[in-house]
């Protein structure tokens, strides 16, 4: 559990009232060209419904925010992907067929965002520099929106000599008791939680943004008897000329992007409708059940059932390392579980990202006991069969031949599934005894039921095994990695012993979507152009 001595809770106390926030403002044309041309252009197409117009527009919005955030070269992999500019422009060329007269404008677009994909520079980057090393002495954190990026800034922070220093934070480690000098926030404070700003763990945050970004935040009292000591003017940094001037800027007089209209937002409706594109249309045994979709940091989503009793494992960064009540929703453990409906945005979701593979087998073999060898013999064995007809007769017909002997699931998908090694048995008898029939195994339906039952219930406990070690890694390490980026794997060191992932919730989805139940719980990488709005 996470503790906190009573001297340094009397600092945040005599920070909150003496620290100092001052605001910088760097500028760079291009961007700034570039930043605001991409609002333009939404807001003249906001009535097209176009599905390639939709996608060029989200990989605007996603670019424009990468490059606004962090202080990474525009040209770098992790703002923008290979192959990316290449993507957009086969997109433009259908987009010209549909739109001409829009596509210009798009065009225009595409033209400025290739340049800035092409440029190694960055003024963040450079800004940080000549303003961190006027500190050497000081000991510096800096935090980011997107922390699906710190991992990156951190490795451009580890080339250059003047930032090595920096600390790289997530949100959640500046609710504990790291105290700092100074606290570096790319963006308007808009982008933070407010506890930053309200119970600032440094004695002096700088906000570091863009010229054209509004930040008309005003800082208010924490606590009572409070005193305010912030610089209201902003220090602008015109790199052009290696200056730092103090001079603070009206917007009033320029075009500038709100900070909420920079952030990327998601189109909730659109990817369930991708992620289930995949399900089959004349499978009709699948279970359909009412879930929730949650964005994870980074590249993910995740569906979780929204049933009152649904529960989902969850890390509590407040939690000790007590392995008692795991599955408990009173525990104080750091690993628990609690209800689908109580999760929110910034907790810790764990997923199972991959399923033990090969390890447990060996498991389940030892949990069968002498009884093994002979038991996968006969798995295989009937499987073998099976595969024999479907190669003679096909799917189709296989399918129907089973219907025809009482088979009440044989459709081709699940015909496909009882053939393959990665399954075990259908879940009903009934489907069983009609292979069996089919097969030539009829009178032996029950010896080979019974060993699939046996062998399934070694691989349930070998996978429950297999989950408490990994609940048991999790408990037992160091998340710092996790609170500083979001994200974090658990493996065991016994071959592939299975991984599970802890994501920080970015989001959730206001309405309920009809899954298949198949689709619950499994992490699935995010399209980028088909995200955000």
């Amino acid at each position: 559990m996470r503790f906190m001595s009573l001297p340094v809770a009397n600092e945040i106390y005599n920070r909150s009232s003496n620290s100092k926030i001052n605001w910088h403002e760097v500028n760079h044309r291009d961007l700034q060209a570039f930043c605001l041309a991409v609002s333009r252009f939404e807001r003249s197409t906001m009535q097209v419904d176009d599905e390639f117009m939709s996608k060029f527009t989200r990989w605007l919005r996603r670019y424009r925010f990468k490059l606004c955030s962090a202080p990474l070269r525009f040209s770098h992999p992790a703002v923008i992907a290979p192959g990316t500019i290449e993507n957009m422009s086969r997109l433009l060329k259908r987009l010209q067929l549909t739109y001409p007269g829009i596509a210009s404008k798009a065009r225009d677009l595409f033209d400025m965002a290739s340049k800035l994909a092409q440029s190694n520079e960055n003024p963040l980057l450079e800004y940080l520099k000549v303003l961190v090393n006027s500190q050497n002495s000081y000991k510096i954190a800096l935090l980011i929106k997107d922390s699906s990026l710190t991992k990156h800034v951190e490795k451009v922070f580890s080339e250059h000599y003047a930032l090595r220093k920096v600390q790289m934070l997530g949100t959640s480690q500046l609710q504990g008791g790291n105290l700092f000098d100074w606290l570096l926030v790319i963006g308007p404070a808009r982008w933070f939680p407010e506890y930053i700003f309200d119970s600032p763990r440094a004695s002096e945050i700088h906000l570091i943004r863009y010229n054209w970004i509004k930040d008309r935040w005003k800082r208010e009292p924490a606590f009572l008897e409070y005193s305010l000591h912030a610089s209201q003017d902003p220090v602008s940094g015109d790199l052009e000329v290696n200056s730092v001037l103090k001079e603070p800027r009206d917007l009033s007089e320029m075009e500038y992007n709100e900070p909420a209209e920079l952030l990327p937002t998601i189109n909730w409706d659109d990817i369930n409708a991708r992620l289930n594109l995949s399900t089959s249309q004349d499978d009709q045994t699948q279970e359909y059940v009412e879930a929730r979709l949650f964005s994870l940091v980074g590249e993910g989503v995740v569906f979780l059932e929204s049933s009152e009793k649904s529960k989902a494992l969850v890390i509590d960064l407040e939690g000790d390392e007590s392995e008692e009540d795991i599955d408990g929703n009173e525990s104080g453990s750091r690993v628990k579980r609690i209800r689908v409906k109580d999760i929110h945005e910034g907790m810790f979701i764990l997923l199972r990202t991959s399923g033990g593979g090969d390890y447990i087998l060996p498991v389940a073999d030892r949990i069968l006991g002498d009884k093994a060898g002979q038991a996968r013999e006969m798995q295989l064995y009937w499987k073998e069969l099976l595969r024999d007809v479907v190669s003679k007769r096909g799917t189709t017909e296989t399918s129907v031949a089973l219907k025809s002997r009482g088979a009440v699931k044989a459709s081709v998908t699940n015909v496909r599934n009882w053939m393959s090694t990665k399954t075990i048995r259908p879940q009903n008898y009934e489907d069983f005894e009609a292979i069996m029939s089919l097969i030539g195994l009829k009178e032996k339906v029950l010896d080979y039921w019974e060993v699939a039952i046996a062998i399934e219930t070694a691989h349930r406990q070998a996978g429950h095994y297999i989950r408490n070690l990994l609940l048991k890694k999790v408990l037992h390490s160091d998340l710092s990695e996790l609170e500083k980026t979001g994200r974090m794997d658990f493996e065991l060191e016994q071959g592939d012993g299975g991984k599970l992932t802890a994501f920080r919730v970015e989001g959730f989805s206001p309405g309920l979507y009809t899954v298949p139940a198949s689709r619950l719980g499994h992490y699935f990488e995010r399209d980028e152009y088909a995200w955000q709005e």
